[in-house]
């Protein structure tokens, strides 16, 4: 799904202190990981969260969701997902 769609994961790792991670944890009002958002190109401002645990047909609902969203807004561009961990 990801290679597939030209999806771009990042994936940020909460072993040491980064305040880079703790911004984004804040913005989306989020004390817990892992925490997943999935950026449609047709709606960057309002990404799908995830937060704590979820299955992988959750996430995978809502990757598609944000593909198809893409699609049809015809934006040519990449969907985002960034996960912290």
């Amino acid at each position: 799904m990801v290679e597939k769609n030209n999806i771009v994961v990042l994936q940020a790792d909460l072993t040491n202190e980064s305040p880079e991670i703790e911004h984004w944890l804040k913005k989306f009002n989020s004390i817990s990981i892992p925490l997943t958002t999935i950026f449609s190109a047709s709606r960057p401002t309002e990404p799908f969260v995830l937060r704590d645990v979820y299955t992988k047909s959750k996430l995978l609902k809502y990757l598609e969701k944000a593909v198809a969203e893409t699609r049809q807004a015809g934006v040519l561009t990449r969907t985002s997902a960034n996960v912290v961990r």
